[in-house]
């Protein structure tokens, strides 16, 4: 489908092209995506963390001796909060790649049909 509107001639070189653009595309995408993964775990950190204080009346009720300030209690606490962070960002990451690939479907439309 890549080379299908190119002469014979140019296929070889069109092949390195066209696997020097995929390879640089799927680096910089998986970077950005690994940055947008990190940065909105922090985000999600933090919003989640607001929650957890000792005047919280629900976080007494899941562990008394988190709400106390035991500090292999309030690591636990933080460890939920960590996996609930990552797993919302997550969520959120695979929402934009989703975005970003319906977007993308119309694109399909301006092939030119192979010559044949």
């Amino acid at each position: 489908v890549a080379f299908a509107t190119l002469d014979a001639r140019y296929r070889t070189d069109a092949t390195s092209l066209f696997s020097l653009v995929r390879n640089l595309g799927s680096s910089i995408g998986v970077s950005v995506v690994t940055v947008l993964l990190v940065r909105n775990t922090q985000i999600n950190h933090a919003e989640l963390s607001a929650f957890i204080n000792p005047f919280n009346p629900n976080l007494w009720a899941v562990s008394p001796a988190a709400a106390g300030g035991a500090p292999t209690a309030l690591s636990q606490v933080d460890r939920m909060v960590n996996l609930q962070a990552m797993m919302i960002s997550y969520v959120n990451d695979f929402k934009i790649l989703m975005m970003m690939t319906l977007a993308a479907i119309p694109f399909v439309l301006l092939l030119r049909k192979p010559k044949t």
